[in-house]
């Protein structure tokens, strides 16, 4: 392979992906100072591939999600690698179903999970999509995001009923991220699936949150006692890429003791939910 033609490539894509915004020819041209004909022919081998899109007959340039998609996957194995171990631990201690999810646009795509071996359980795929705010998942990781893109996001929430649990509008999404935030763990209590109680802590790398850990499990499993243990369980995860224990994320405003106690739009579709191979239920 020319060395040259790959390096000009990348010098490319790397001007349409620093300009924020698609970009005319006669742009690209200028940023990555290669003659436009040069700019153009490799503008035209990103098209055929797929990694940048035409708006338009000579219009602007933008990228697309399939280039996008090469550094979630990293990302997403990389997030998979580092939190592996503390799901396994988590799966041993309770044998209940452990989740690991990231947030993108408005939905929670699911990375990995390891499944109870217990006879009632809720499953879920990797790669499947869920709402934000319906989910331990995705409020875990929306109410620890900065004040501005937490508004922001829930401003562009559109909202419907899951079970007759669901949070309904925006002024309950904001108090219940405010309560999430504030103890430092996520609740999902039959809101997402009938019969399915969920908690949830996020994971930070610093002090943003890339990813949230959950366990779930039926309603009629949980137990005063059980439902201690989790919350405890998951305040023990450290942040990632630290050696030592953290314990729960502690918002600026409240101690540390209460929380020790107590991006591409994504597909609309939503994953069916399979317990003992029967959808959204949970029966005995």
């Amino acid at each position: 392979m020319n060395i040259e033609i790959l390096a000009r490539t990348f010098e490319v894509l790397e001007a349409l992906s620093q300009g924020g915004a698609p970009l005319p020819l006669s742009e690209i041209a200028q940023r990555t100072k290669l003659p436009k004909p040069t700019a153009h022919r490799l503008l035209q081998a990103l098209l055929e591939l797929g990694y940048v899109a035409q708006e338009g007959p000579g219009g602007f340039y933008p990228t697309t999600s399939k280039l996008a998609q090469l550094g979630e996957k990293s990302s997403n194995l990389d997030l998979r690698r580092r939190a592996l171990p503390h799901m396994q631990r988590l799966h041993t201690e309770f044998n209940e179903t452990v989740n690991l999810g990231v947030l993108e646009n408005l939905s929670v795509h699911y990375v990995h999970y390891i499944e109870t071996t217990r006879p009632l359980r809720r499953m879920v795929m990797p790669g499947a999509i869920d709402e934000y705010y319906s989910t331990a998942l995705g409020r875990a990781i929306v109410a620890h995001l900065p004040r501005a893109e937490r508004a922001a996001l829930v401003a562009r929430t559109h909202f419907r009923a899951l079970t007759p649990h669901t949070l309904k509008n925006k002024s309950q999404i904001e108090d219940m991220l405010k309560q999430t935030r504030s103890r430092g763990w996520a609740l999902d209590d039959e809101e997402s699936d009938a019969g399915v109680i969920c908690f949830a802590v996020p994971l930070f790398d610093g002090e943003r949150p890339i990813g949230a850990i959950s366990i779930s499990l039926p309603r009629t499993r949980l137990t005063p006692e059980g439902r201690n243990q989790i919350i405890a369980a998951l305040g023990s995860i450290p942040k990632l890429g630290e050696g030592h224990t953290t314990g729960l994320h502690q918002a600026s405003h409240a101690p540390a003791t209460k929380h020790i106690q107590s991006n591409l739009r994504p597909r609309r579709q939503r994953q069916q939910r399979v317990i003992n191979g029967l959808p959204r239920s949970i029966r005995p």
